[in-house]
């Protein structure tokens, strides 16, 4: 098996159908010492772990949490100590928020989704073009390096422009000397885009949000099946795992 990295988003994407992600927990189950398993989520750390607690997710060999602002390692959950220092110099997070208080388009979302590395507000799919465009301009003129991530037609993530899911998983595959083309990488939105673009196995599950299939890498597997088992279809397409797990039945089902 060449794949040795399989990072996948939750929400949407690894979770959103209870007996789907069983199937693929089997479909892994006898595999699990051949993959490194990352779940790379949006979610600030709490909510990841409400997360992991409350469903039958497996046990992450790593969990990339806010957008890819954090890394925490193993089943103790280490904190990577050296991922921050890829990006810290150049984030002011107050004079972010500062700045973005001054554009009315954005609502400040609840406190439980902001974090010391990633500020989060919904705006609106109509104003979010020109609210982007205008933001980006003051935060730079202002001498910050940020990414301003847009995803599921509300949602707006500002975080330093070393940060973001694509190149997390790149550190975390960095750190498992694993290459690029041996990852697996699976989302459903936009915040998701970065890390399909270099991943060797990009998927794009079904049912994915209007943007991502919009902007997804030509070479993207869009599965039929959405959340888990549109997983569990490309693992099989791309020979991952063996054909008499076809996933073909599972995946018409959903069309």
């Amino acid at each position: 098996m060449s794949v040795r990295l399989l990072a996948s988003d939750l929400d949407g994407t690894l979770v959103g159908h209870d007996s789907a992600l069983r199937r693929l927990n089997t479909a892994l189950a006898d595999r699990r010492e051949a993959w490194k398993l990352a779940y790379v989520t949006g979610r600030t750390l709490s909510s990841a772990l409400e997360l992991l607690a409350s469903t039958e997710l497996l046990q992450p060999d790593v969990l990339v949490s806010g957008v890819g602002t954090e890394i925490h390692w193993g089943t103790e959950l280490r904190p990577d100590p050296h991922w921050p220092s890829q990006f810290q110099a150049d984030w002011h997070v107050a004079r972010v928020r500062s700045i973005a208080a001054t554009f009315a388009a954005l609502i400040p979302q609840p406190e439980s989704c902001q974090s010391e590395w990633k500020c989060s507000y919904f705006l609106d799919t109509a104003s979010a073009p020109f609210v982007m465009q205008e933001l980006q301009k003051v935060l730079t003129d202002s001498g910050m390096l940020v990414k301003l991530i847009y995803s599921s037609g509300r949602d707006l993530d500002i975080i330093p422009f070393a940060a973001g899911k694509g190149q997390a998983v790149r550190w975390v595959a960095e750190q498992l000397g694993v290459t690029l083309d041996q990852v697996v990488a699976c989302g459903d939105s936009g915040n998701d885009l970065e890390m399909l673009q270099l991943a060797g196995y990009p998927v794009v599950v079904g049912h994915a949000q209007p943007e991502l299939l919009r902007q997804a890498p030509a070479s993207a597997y869009r599965a039929q099946a959405p959340c888990a088992d549109g997983i569990l279809e490309a693992l099989v397409h791309f020979g991952h795992l063996p054909a008499g797990l076809d996933s073909s039945r599972v995946a018409s089902s959903w069309s």
